[in-house]
């Protein structure tokens, strides 16, 4: 699909998508919340039973964020306080702190950001007649249409598995993100990370291409939870919902 068949939708929220602010002194816990929520921030300023008040509407408002994802919200906090110290289930008010903090950190995880600055979606997710030999197929992901070249960056903190060529791919970027969240970058013309990096969101992973299995320039981007593709749409409007516009 042309560049003017699409609707072209700029980011500018990529580079700064989850910075931390700690919370200090907030029911004598240290929290870690993104700043993408000036409600989560206003907590800071509110009496207790405000702040109490605050974080419940701003675990609903990340709840009813991620519900177009298909993630399990009871799932990703489960995952997110895994590798942390044991906590006895303690008073109604502090379980809500720990659900709070837990989402949060699961939250800065999740690939919400977006891969490209200026983007237009060619192909969605889903069932679609193959663009090279026009037999109806899988697509795994969605196709991002943007300038030959153009900077392609990670959409969440994680480590790269893979960096290099593979099949159709052409030259492609693998990153696990953590909490089975893996996501894919395709078609690249050039590599800028390497197996085994680590990487912040907003990193840059390499440059728009068209190599492998490709009939023009643009990103093939993906991502994947316990192995199995969802659609990557559904992350990018969570993270516009969740960061604000523009």
């Amino acid at each position: 699909m042309s560049a003017s068949n699409s609707s072209w939708i700029k980011h500018h929220h990529h580079g700064r998508a989850w910075l931390p602010l700690v919370m200090a002194g907030l029911l004598g816990w240290n929290l870690t919340v993104p700043v993408a929520w000036a409600e989560s921030q206003a907590c800071v300023h509110k009496s207790q039973s405000a702040r109490l008040r605050c974080m419940a509407q701003s675990t609903r408002a990340i709840e009813n964020a991620l519900a177009g994802t298909g993630l399990r919200v009871d799932m990703l906090i489960r995952r997110g306080g895994e590798g942390g110290p044991f906590v006895a289930a303690g008073p109604p008010v502090h379980r809500d702190v720990q659900r709070w903090n837990r989402l949060n950190r699961a939250l800065k995880v999740l690939p919400l950001a977006a891969p490209l600055d200026n983007y237009a979606v060619s192909s969605g997710f889903g069932l679609r007649r193959d663009p090279i030999n026009r037999r109806r197929a899988m697509h795994a992901g969605i196709d991002l249409l943007a300038p030959m070249r153009s900077p392609v960056v990670a959409t969440a903190p994680g480590r790269v598995v893979f960096a290099g060529r593979k099949g159709g791919y052409g030259r492609m970027v693998e990153i696990d993100h953590g909490l089975g969240v893996h996501t894919r970058y395709g078609h690249l013309s050039a590599i800028h990370v390497h197996t085994g990096q680590s990487l912040a969101v907003g990193q840059r992973v390499g440059l728009l291409g068209s190599t492998g299995r490709s009939t023009g320039p643009h990103l093939h981007y993906e991502v994947m939870v316990d192995g199995k593709p969802r659609n990557p749409q559904p992350f990018l409007k969570a993270g516009i919902r969740l960061n604000g516009p523009g």
